[in-house]
This record gives C-alpha cells, sequence and structure tokens, in this order.
C-alpha cells in the first residue's frame, strides 16, 4: 500500500528530472542567442552614433576649411618635394641670398622599412597594418625626406632667410645648421660682390608627409567619439606660423654681428 501510495511522486520527479536534462540545453542556447542579440544591438546603436559625429565632424570641417587646407599644407599626403625646392627658391629670392647647395635624399631610418611599418620623424616605427573592427587603429606618424642647402648672403640677410625658413608653412625638423664665412663658392647663381661680408648659411631638415593609410572600420576611431574637431592644435600651429622668433638677449656686451 505505502509502495502504491510513492509511486506517483516518484514518477512525476521521474518526469521532472527528465524534462529538465532536455529543456536545458535550449535554455543555455536561448540565453546566448539573447546576450548575441543585446551585443548586436549596442553594436548597432554604437553605429548609428558614430555615423551621426561622422556627419557632425563633415559639417564642422566645412565650417572651418581654413584649418582643413593648412593642414595639407603643413603635412601632406605625398613628398611633394618640388613644393619645398619652390619655397627655398622663393624665400632665398625674397631675403637676398644666393642659393649654392641644394640636395635631397630619403630618410636614412626609413630605408628599407618594412611594409606596414612608419617610421616617426624620432627614428621610431611603429606598426600600421590593418586591425579588426573592435581594436582601435594604431596612429600614424609622419614619414620624411631630407632637404639639405646652402646659402650665401649677408649676416642680416641670411638673418632673414632662416626666420622666414622657420615660419613656413610646411612641417620640418632642422638637424643641422651652420654659418660660416664665405670663401670662393663655385657655381652660385649670382655674381657676388667680394668686398661684401658674406658668410655661407647651411641646413639640413627633415620635412615630413603623411600618406594616407586605410582603416579597417571608423567604430573604434577616438575621432568618431565625438561630434565636432578639437581645433586647439591648429590653433597652436596657425600662431607659431604667425608669431615672431623670440630674440636671444645677449646682454648689455656683444656685438649685432659677430662675423664682424
Amino acid at each position: 500500500m505505502r509502495l502504491k501510495i510513492l509511486i506517483p511522486p516518484l514518477f512525476i520527479v521521474s518526469i521532472l528530472i527528465l524534462a529538465i536534462g532536455y529543456i536545458k540545453p535550449d535554455f543555455e542556447v536561448m540565453q546566448m542567442k539573447q546576450a548575441d542579440i543585446h551585443a548586436k544591438e549596442e553594436a548597432v546603436a554604437n553605429m548609428g552614433t558614430i555615423i551621426a559625429n561622422i556627419d557632425a565632424l563633415n559639417s564642422s570641417l566645412d565650417t572651418r576649411q581654413e584649418f582643413e587646407k593648412l593642414a595639407y599644407r603643413y603635412l601632406p599626403n605625398t613628398q611633394s618635394q618640388e613644393q619645398v625646392i619652390d619655397a627655398f627658391n622663393f624665400l632665398a629670392t625674397q631675403s637676398g641670398v644666393v642659393i649654392v647647395k641644394m640636395d635631397l635624399k630619403q630618410s636614412s631610418n626609413q630605408k628599407g622599412a618594412p611594409a606596414g611599418q612608419t617610421t616617426t620623424p624620432g627614428g621610431g616605427s611603429m606598426e600600421v597594418s590593418a586591425v579588426s573592427g573592435s581594436e582601435a587603429p594604431a596612429p600614424v606618424a609622419a614619414k620624411t625626406f631630407i632637404f639639405t642647402g646652402s646659402v650665401i648672403g649677408s649676416y642680416e640677410n641670411i638673418k632673414a632667410f632662416f626666420d622666414r625658413l622657420a615660419h613656413a608653412e610646411r612641417y620640418q625638423k632642422v638637424s643641422f645648421f651652420s654659418l660660416e664665412k664665405s670663401q670662393e663658392k663655385a657655381g652660385s647663381a649670382q655674381p657676388l660682390d667680394k668686398n661684401q661680408n658674406l658668410l655661407v648659411g647651411t641646413f639640413e631638415a627633415e620635412f615630413g608627409y603623411l600618406p594616407p593609410e586605410p582603416i579597417a572600420s571608423a567604430l573604434n576611431m577616438p575621432i568618431a567619439r565625438n561630434a565636432e574637431f578639437d581645433f586647439s592644435n591648429a590653433n597652436r600651429l596657425l600662431e607659431q606660423m604667425t608669431s615672431a622668433i623670440p630674440t636671444f638677449e645677449k646682454g648689455q656686451t656683444g656685438r649685432p654681428n659677430p662675423f664682424q
């Protein structure tokens, strides 16, 4: 009699155990799918925000086109070596100095660089290969080429030339500079007055350019997380280009021209 009483509960428990064992895998799959759907919904919402930010960034850039043009002049996407040569000739003529040397060459720290790498002006390199959409792309540093130039002229004219060169609208990093009394220079473009106290100014500088790089995804780019550009760096650059070079204070003693 007691056995008959226990049979129904045991039968129900057995059914429940079998049902749970059968349903549990499907329940776990359902939870995983719900989590996946939630992640996809968040990604879609993030994508909508990014698209809206990109549209706002384009509008923001349209209202400040002078900064866009300045950026392409300061750091073009090709070497634009002819721009540097033209600027060198123009500044020399404007300053009243004569060009006696001009040379262009590739930066030594970029020769034979592996594909997918770019070299910073300081000599380091960083990877710029394509990344997955879940990772933020690595920042790309400027590539450079080396320009060496020499000019001959009076002390004041050479000062004016290098002052104008320092304000040129092109990224440059001077690695060498010298100023010495002039000897006979062959190959100068113009006849020189031998009675003048002429000097030769020589400099070597790296000029930068930034080739375009493919982007795997804009979803994780830091710039696309904001709806407006930060133009503070462009303002500082423009101020640097237009402001006078600080005067070196020599005190009460000394001469305006140390070569006299």
